[in-house]
């Protein structure tokens, strides 16, 4: 499918930007929730979409996947280590120094494994494993979440504001940094390795943990690593839809309104599925508490 690159690229910002606030303000209600969002496949949806070969890009995001709910569960389990800081450094540097060190460690890892991909399994025995890696770290670690605080003062609006101004022209200019990078690649693979970059996450968890502590960001590390048991099967089925879209405008067209519909279906499914597992986990280890 061929889309006008200007064109894409703003729908491919825009998305990001909305995806990056949708998940922050979901992430304040529902920590939950915002777990299994910080991976949902926005950008994976538009490049399956926009590729020539769309299992390609798909098969190289199952791997990526992987490694980013790996790296999600680490940024949240040493919020306070990594990287360390001084006590009273400014919120805007505290996010910058979280985001460069987590891009930096995105990049570097997800480009030793792009480039060794057909080293590790396929598509579907990597779902397996990141089916075990999920129900072993419910199974180990799920507890209760704590109990909620009050949150910060939202009075000073001009603060606000100036804070939420500094996150999305960060947003942008990293998101621009990438895209340069990727409009430069020579193989469908590192298209998918782009793509897979959960840039709207990694600014919705650096903004998360901006106004949370250690304790109150648990709950994330509880649903991130089911983030693969959705964006595994969602790009497996849509690569297939893609490569039966018809050529020109009318597949384009249906193209974009089965990926929105795609979308909608997968937030459904979070958005029904998450808080009643929760509340089940959550009764079941109460249970055993007054049980022992």
């Amino acid at each position: 499918m061929t889309f006008h690159p200007a064109a894409l690229d703003l729908v491919k910002l825009a998305l990001g930007l909305g995806a990056f606030v949708f998940i922050a303000l979901v992430g304040a209600r529902s920590k939950r929730i915002a777990g299994v969002l910080l991976t949902f496949p926005i950008l994976n949806g538009i490049a399956l979409l926009s590729s020539a070969e769309p299992f390609r890009v798909a098969d190289a995001i199952a791997l990526l996947v992987i490694f980013n709910t790996a790296l999600f569960w680490l940024a949240v389990t040493c919020i306070e280590r990594l990287p360390p800081m001084p006590l009273g450094m400014p919120e805007p540097f505290v996010l910058i120094a979280r985001l460069l060190l987590w891009i930096a460690t995105w990049c570097a890892g997800a480009y030793w494994l792009t480039d060794h991909r057909d080293a590790f399994p396929s598509g579907a025995a990597l779902f397996v494993i990141g089916l075990g890696l999920a129900l072993a770290s419910v199974a180990c670690l799920w507890r209760p979440p704590p109990p909620s605080v009050a949150g910060p003062d939202t009075a000073a609006a001009r603060q606000v504001l100036a804070a939420w101004t500094i996150r999305l022209l960060l947003f942008v200019g990293v998101f621009c940094v990438l895209l340069a990078t990727a409009q430069n690649a020579s193989d469908q693979k590192w298209v998918g390795m782009a793509s897979s970059l959960p840039l709207p996450g990694l600014f919705a968890l650096a903004h998360l943990s901006t106004v949370n502590d250690k304790d109150q960001l648990r709950p994330i590390r509880d649903t991130v690593l089911l983030g693969p048991l959705l964006v595994i099967p969602f790009n497996g089925l849509f690569a297939g839809l893609v490569t039966r879209l018809p050529p020109g405008s009318r597949g384009t067209t249906l193209g974009i309104m089965a990926l929105l519909a795609a979308w909608a279906v997968a937030l459904a499914v979070v958005f029904l599925l998450i808080p009643r597992g929760a509340r089940y986990l959550d009764a079941l280890r109460r249970l055993g508490a007054r049980g022992r």
